[in-house]
C-alpha cells in the first residue's frame, strides 16, 4: 500500500520500534502530517488518512492511466506477525481513474457505463446509492522459504454488498543453480452477496440486486524462472448470478485478465488464457504476450450480460521500458497493443460490436516518477 503518493494527503504513522517518543513533523508541500510513536516493541504498523493510493486485489489505482484511481479514507498496514501483513480500512470518497473530481463512494459508482439490469432496462444507479464507503480487511502470507503465498480479503461494501476473495499461489522448485526452475501452481475463489437492497429500496435505482448472488473460482498452471514464465489460465464465474464490482473502484483479479476487457457484469463465463512474460537482462525491458478466449453468456441474456459484450478472443502484447539510472531516471515507457475478435452472435446489431470486439487497441504510455 503507498500511503503517501497522492496529493493533498494528510496521514498519520504509527511506528512502534524503540522508546517511547512523539514527533509532529509538517509537510507543507504536500499538506501531510504524521505522528509517529516509538517503542521497544518490535511492531511495525502504518496508519494513514486522506487521500492515497490503495491497492488490493480489487481495489486498485489500475492499469496504464496517467492518473490512476484515488480513495480517501482511513488505511493502516500491520507487519509485525511473521511473514503475515494485516491491511485495511475505512474508505469513504473516491476519485475514478482518468479524472480530476472527488466523489462521495456512492456517488463514484455509474461514472463509466452503467450497463442495464437483470431484466434489461436501463442502468440508473449513478447518485442513487446509500452507503458510507467500503471497510476492507485483507491478510497476506508469504512463504518465502517454501514458496507459498496465501491472500484472503472481505470487501464490505455498506448497504450495497460484500466481496470475498481468496488466492493462493504456490512455487515449486524442480531445479536449483543460477537459473532455478519453479513449477507455478495458483488457486482463486471469489463469493458476493447482496447487502439488504443493495444500494436503494427502488429496485430500478439499485446496484446489486435484491438477494443478489455471484460465485467465481479459478486456477492458474506455469513454469519458469527469475527473468521468464509461462501460464495457462482458467476461471470460472458460475450462472448464479452476475460478478459485480464498481468499474470506477479498481479492476478484477482473476488469473485470465487481459489489460483493456472484463469480465466484470457477466455471470456463467468459461475464461481461458495463456501468457507469457520475460524481464530481460538489466531489469530494464520487459514484454509480454497474452492469448485468451472468453465464452459469455448471450449478448440478449441481459440477466447475465450487464454490458451486451459477445464471446471473443483478445491477444495482447505488451513492452514497458524503464531508466532507472542516469539524467532520465524514472522514465516509464510501456507500450499496448490489443486485438479482440468477436466469438459469438451479435444479431446484426452493431452496438453489440462496436467499440467491444472486432477491434485493435493501441496506446503508447509515457510516465516520469521522481
Amino acid at each position: 500500500t503507498d500511503l503517501g503518493n497522492a496529493s493533498n494527503a494528510r496521514h498519520i504513522t504509527i511506528r512502534v520500534v524503540k522508546k517511547y517518543t512523539i514527533a509532529y513533523p509538517h509537510l507543507v508541500a504536500h499538506k501531510v502530517t504524521r505522528l509517529i510513536i516509538t517503542n521497544t516493541i518490535p511492531i511495525d504498523c502504518l496508519i494513514g488518512h486522506g487521500r492515497q493510493i490503495i491497492n488490493t486485489p480489487l481495489i486498485n489505482p489500475q492499469d496504464s492511466r496517467m492518473r490512476p484511481t484515488l480513495m480517501h479514507g482511513f488505511w493502516f498496514n500491520d507487519s509485525h506477525l511473521p511473514s503475515t501483513v494485516l491491511e485495511g480500512g475505512w474508505l469513504y470518497k473516491s476519485s475514478p481513474r482518468s479524472t480530476i473530481k472527488w466523489f462521495d463512494f456512492g456517488n463514484s459508482v455509474g461514472v463509466y457505463s452503467q450497463g442495464v439490469y437483470p431484466n434489461g432496462s436501463k442502468g440508473d444507479y449513478r447518485n442513487n446509492l446509500d452507503t458510507k464507503g467500503i471497510f476492507v480487511l485483507g491478510s497476506t502470507t508469504n512463504l518465502k522459504k517454501i514458496g507459498l503465498k496465501i491472500q484472503v480479503w472481505d470487501f464490505y461494501s455498506d448497504n450495497i454488498f460484500n466481496t470475498f476473495f481468496a488466492q493462493m499461489d504456490y512455487n515449486l522448485l524442480l531445479e536449483k543453480g543460477k537459473k532455478p526452475v519453479k513449477l507455478i501452481i495458483g488457486a482463486q475463489y471469489l463469493r458476493q452477496n447482496a447487502i439488504n437492497n443493495g444500494g436503494n429500496i427502488d429496485q430500478n435505482k439499485t446496484y446489486f440486486e435484491k438477494n443478489g448472488q455471484s460465485t467465481a473460482y479459478g486456477g492458474r498452471l506455469g513454469i519458469g524462472n527469475n527473468r521468464a514464465q509461462f501460464t495457462i489460465n482458467y476461471s470460472r464465474i458460475t450462472d448464479e448470478g452476475r460478478f459485480l464490482f464498481p468499474r470506477e473502484w479498481g479492476r478484477e483479479p482473476f488469473y485470465t485478465f487481459l489489460t483493456r476487457e472484463r469480465t466484470e457484469g457477466c455471470g456463467d463465463v468459461q475464461a481461458y488464457m495463456m501468457n507469457y512474460t520475460e524481464v530481460f537482462k538489466g531489469q530494464n525491458l520487459k514484454m509480454g504476450f497474452g492469448l485468451g478466449y472468453y465464452e459469455l453468456p448471450d449478448v440478449k441474456n441481459t440477466a447475465l450480460n450487464k454490458y451486451g459484450l459477445p464471446s471473443y478472443v483478445q491477444a495482447n502484447v505488451e513492452v514497458r521500458y524503464s531508466i532507472k539510472k542516469g539524467f532520465y531516471k524514472g522514465l516509464d515507457m510501456h507500450w499496448i497493443l490489443a486485438y479482440k475478435k468477436n466469438e459469438g452472435n451479435i444479431y446484426g446489431n452493431e452496438k453489440y460490436r462496436l467499440n467491444k470486439v472486432d477491434m485493435l487497441n493501441a496506446n503508447w504510455v509515457l510516465n516520469y516518477r521522481f
